[in-house]
């Protein structure tokens, strides 16, 4: 009787599949791979809120079930024990869900995004793939090792969260159109000799929708928005994703001993997403909401084995960097007296300076 806002969800993901996989030898070394699976999916929703100021009381509940089937083809060319070289295509699905009914309050925010009744949409569908790679993994002499690979995938009736114009400060999920996901990825490792080996790896992914969605609430060109997509944060991936990790390994006092470095970096994104993006009216309106900046994170470790026990001791954050990684924003306070409203904001950034020793007995 004193609840202020309630809010309670119980929700049920339940899936039955099968899946089935042959490898054919069409000639010496050259290998198709076929494979499928088929499944039943069910979501349920039981939902009630309750409280001033959530307008309740207010109980509802939904179900969506869907089914899929999901084929993936490959070739396989072993030219040898040391290269092989592969084409890969596979569907991906996801099945729809259920949202909870939102507030009266977010009725004229509705309105204004294009739903004439002033409702979201209770349920939402499934999404699908459709992705093509090609790659390759080279082994030279057991010294260089590198795997390479080049993607293109296409995302249909993407699953997202919209925000609402207004004072709702809620969000609900939609299907939102089309977009394409293309990109590479490579890692690689060296044994240069005298105990000095490295790693690296690296990544590039552009992920924009690439025609605007019915409603409108995303355009051709912005960025889709992940799950870090809260409350006015942007949730892109950033583009560009590189990690290096040069590792010396020697004899100290007749043990076996290493020093190791690892470094890690993300790019910022050059491209707006839908809460961004001032051509989308439905979904920029505070204009608050920015552009997470590039990171690098570096952690250093050296250790040293005693017969069973590896002990090292480790540096993360080694130069206690805090960008802020993300972000959620509250609504624009119209009424405050210190100036042009501004939201308040709660940032998220690494863990500081860490420094730490592990031992680990090897029975």
């Amino acid at each position: 009787a004193c609840d202020v806002y309630y809010n309670y969800n119980k929700s049920y993901d339940r899936q039955i599949a099968g899946f089935g996989e042959a490898t054919i030898r069409l000639v010496d070394n050259l290998s198709l791979v076929l494979g499928a699976r088929y499944s039943k999916l069910g979501f349920s929703l039981n939902h009630y809120s309750n409280g001033y100021e959530n307008y309740g009381p207010f109980p509802a509940s939904g179900n969506e079930s869907n089914t899929a089937f999901t084929p993936r083809i490959g070739l396989d060319w072993q030219a040898n024990p040391d290269n092989l070289y592969y084409f890969t295509y596979a569907k991906g699905f996801r099945p729809g869900g259920f949202n909870a009914p939102l507030i009266p309050a977010c009725g004229p925010g509705l309105i204004a995004d294009g739903f004439a009744n002033g409702q979201a949409p209770l349920s939402y569908g499934p999404d699908n793939t459709q992705s093509y790679e090609v790659g390759s993994k080279n082994n030279f002499n057991n010294r260089f090792k590198i795997a390479t690979s080049v993607y293109y995938i296409k995302w249909n009736d993407i699953q997202q969260n919209v925000y609402i114009s207004g004072n709702c400060g809620l969000q609900f999920t939609d299907n939102l159109g089309t977009a394409v996901a293309k990109g590479f990825d490579l890692q690689a490792e060296a044994d240069l000799g005298g105990g000095f080996t490295f790693d690296f790896s690296a990544g590039y992914t552009d992920a924009r929708f690439t025609k605007d969605s019915i409603s409108g609430l995303a355009l051709s060109g912005e960025a889709i928005s992940g799950n870090a997509a809260i409350n006015y944060a942007p949730g892109t991936s950033p583009p560009w994703s590189i990690a290096f990790g040069p590792q010396y390994a020697f004899k100290a006092f007749e043990h076996d001993a290493f020093v190791r470095v690892d470094w890690e970096y993300t790019s910022r994104n050059p491209w707006l997403a839908p809460v961004q993006d001032p051509r989308n009216t439905s979904q920029y309106e505070y204009g608050f909401s920015y552009t997470l900046p590039a990171t690098s994170f570096t952690s250093a470790r050296a250790g040293m084995k005693f017969g069973g026990w590896d002990i090292s001791a480790f540096c993360d954050n080694l130069f206690n960097a805090h960008p802020v990684v993300n972000y959620a924003q509250a609504q624009a306070d119209g009424f405050n007296p210190a100036g042009p409203p501004t939201p308040q904001e709660n940032d998220f950034t690494f863990r500081p300076r860490t420094i730490g020793i592990t031992a680990t007995l090897h029975l």
